[in-house]
């Protein structure tokens, strides 16, 4: 069974960030940002080949929480940024489940 590595890379430029899109199978979240302010490129490996299995670069617009991702499961991956939370097959990533909010991220504290 493989085990799934995430590992995240801060890009300088939306230039540079589709650039290393075009370089493995890929994704790009948040193209409809409407300020581009930051850009995240997500890498996920499989840790026994150390092949990387999928690219998801994500653009931010740069307020509300920093971008938040984690491996669902085996196959899956979750990313909210801005207003959304996505939610991608590794397998099959042109398939994005997306749910957009009203609202920014935020931290609800007591």
């Amino acid at each position: 069974m493989s085990s799934i590595i995430l590992k995240s890379y801060e890009i300088d430029s939306m230039a540079e960030l589709i650039e290393r899109l075009k370089q493995s199978k890929s994704i790009l979240l948040g193209d409809k940002a409407q300020q581009r302010k930051e850009y995240i490129l997500l890498s996920i490996m499989d840790s026994n080949t150390d092949l990387e299995l999928l690219r998801i670069g994500v653009v931010c617009e740069g307020h509300g929480l920093k971008p938040q991702y984690m491996i669902k499961d085996s196959d899956e991956i979750i990313v909210g940024f801005n207003k959304e939370i996505c939610l991608i097959s590794i397998s099959s990533p042109d398939k994005v489940l997306r749910k957009e909010f009203n609202s920014l991220f935020y931290c609800y504290c007591q």
